[in-house]
């Protein structure tokens, strides 16, 4: 008989319900003092939830069992006391708004339903001490591949974790169907969270819109796939995940891991001036516009973000686009196949002081490649650096565009890694491409199979460029070659061999002499 209740008392623990949150500890619990519990249901006098809130009170420690539906009552506080364990239980908001804060823990099962007709604002949870509630997408009733529109219930659950101190919201695998943009704009922090990034899917199923809406900072996105499937590729706009700071500021503290954005009209990432951003093992692909999009509205700027072996191919447009970068990190960042005038293209005379670190640009094969792309980076501003990397299938590997200051060092610039059908044959690695590329420098570059290691734009003009080791002299039309000191070398790329130099020819090299510009 003692056998036989060991192995009953064995069965029994296993068939206790997973916590999400463990039993808070209050600052004022004395230490060893266990929780009392009390049961709530439809048969005891107390069946709401704001008739426990006031039975209990703010300062005796106890677990609420509540078994059964029992209605909120009226707008309530359940405090830091209360442990609600709502294991055989329910709470129906009754569709009111607004209803419950809770600032205790909550016992219940991961995947069970533990709120009912709570629309966004319904429940909130508000921890003031640890442990914070995580809010699976479950307790609303989102319940993956059923077919049915998840967006309330993953609505509500992210409006519950966005009033206050809390976990993240908690997303199981499986598929979930999203009709109409997630919106938060958190106080303090928000997570949004996936099982695994190939696990979990938001399934974007309108054809037009965001399917996330970020108008907040302190934003983290991981192990989530948002798809928007074949009819919403096709539709006019919308973006995967799409952030603007509502203060017209900037969108702070964003971090992405983990994350698939794919299939959308417009953008996989839209963001508004982002800053203090992370990325990390990001995949945007086959979207209708960018991969990637950073948006400039002043007076914010992309500035001071970080990408770590991020991937953006076979996007319509470029792979990635930022105007006015400054002072960003793009470490393995890969951009494959993506259409536009370059794969990745940093716009703007003010894009200062970026850095990448090992990039992999690539037309992989024509079937994906889209039409028009033909600059592997492109880089306009003051002060950015290339180091190292693998630029492939391009007809220019990477142009600086009025880029002061520039370098690139140890690019290897190959024709064609891969079968290529589409025959391309890259024409330069390095190419000064626009009127003005003023002190650019390439260092050590590399090639194999192309036609130069860099070209030079004939309308272009630069005052030092050292290419392989050697020394180019500056660069300039005859009319800007201005009064410099004696002794100053420039090849003037419009001057005829003359002396003194002379405008209207195919250029020649010019030597300051005795305060007179000698061409031979």
């Amino acid at each position: 008989m003692r056998k036989f209740l060991l192995v009953a008392l064995f069965l029994l623990l296993l068939c206790v319900p997973s916590r999400i949150s463990a039993e808070p500890v209050s600052s004022s619990t004395p230490v060893g003092t266990a929780a009392q519990h009390k049961i709530y249901s439809t048969a005891t006098t107390i069946k709401t939830i704001a008739g426990i809130a006031s039975d209990i009170g703010a300062t005796s420690i106890i677990t609420a069992d509540i078994y059964g539906t029992l209605s909120y009552g009226s707008a309530t506080t359940i405090t830091e006391n209360i442990t609600l364990d709502l294991t055989h239980g329910m709470i129906d908001c009754n569709s009111v708004a607004s209803a419950v804060i809770i600032r205790g823990a909550i016992v219940a099962p991961r995947m069970k339903q533990i709120f009912t007709n709570c629309p966004a604002n319904s429940i909130v949870f508000s921890q003031l001490a640890a442990p914070l509630i995580e809010a699976p997408v479950s307790w609303w009733g989102a319940k993956a591949g059923d077919g049915v529109d998840d967006t309330v219930a993953v609505q509500a659950a992210i409006k519950a974790s966005t009033s206050g101190r809390t976990g993240p919201v908690v997303f199981p695998p499986g598929q979930f169907d999203i009709s109409a943009a997630l919106t938060f704009s958190p106080k303090d922090y928000m997570v949004l969270q996936g099982a695994n990034t190939g696990d979990t899917t938001l399934m974007g199923t309108s054809a037009t819109g965001n399917v996330i809406t970020m108008t907040g900072r302190n934003i983290r996105i991981e192990h989530l796939t948002i798809d928007g499937n074949a009819t919403r590729q096709g539709g006019a706009t919308g973006h995967g995940i799409f952030g603007k700071e509502d203060l017209g500021g900037v969108q702070a503290f964003i971090l992405l891991h983990d994350v698939v954005v794919t299939h959308q009209p417009q953008d996989g990432i839209n963001i508004d001036s982002p800053e203090l951003n992370h990325y990390e093992n990001v995949d945007s692909h086959a979207n209708g516009r960018y991969g990637i999009n950073w948006v400039r509205t002043a007076p914010g700027r992309p500035f001071h973000n970080v990408v770590i072996n991020t991937r953006v191919r076979s996007n319509i447009n470029s792979g990635f686009l930022c105007d006015g970068c400054v002072g960003n990190t793009f470490i393995n960042l890969e951009a494959w196949s993506n259409g536009g005038t370059a794969q990745v293209d940093l716009t703007g005379t003010d894009a200062w002081n970026n850095t990448f670190i090992d990039p992999d640009v690539e037309n992989q094969a024509q079937a994906l490649n889209q039409a028009g792309n033909n600059i592997g980076i492109r880089l306009a501003g003051l002060g950015n650096h290339v180091i190292g990397g693998h630029i492939s299938a391009l007809v220019t590997g990477i142009s600086l565009v009025n880029c002061d200051g520039c370098v690139i060092e140890h690019p290897l610039c190959i024709n064609s890694k891969f079968a290529d059908p589409g025959g391309f044959s890259m024409d330069a690695c390095v190419k000064l491409d626009a009127v003005s590329s003023e002190n650019s420098i390439l260092v050590d570059d590399t090639g194999t199979g192309i036609t130069a290691s860099y070209s030079i734009n004939a309308s272009s003009f630069f005052n030092d460029l050292l290419i392989g080791g050697k020394r180019i002299p500056g660069s300039a039309p005859q009319a800007s070659l201005g009064t410099p000191a004696n002794g100053t070398v420039a090849y003037c790329t419009d001057c005829t061999i003359a002396n003194p130099c002379a405008g209207g020819g195919t250029g020649a090299l010019a030597k300051r002499l005795n305060n007179t510009w000698i061409c031979n």
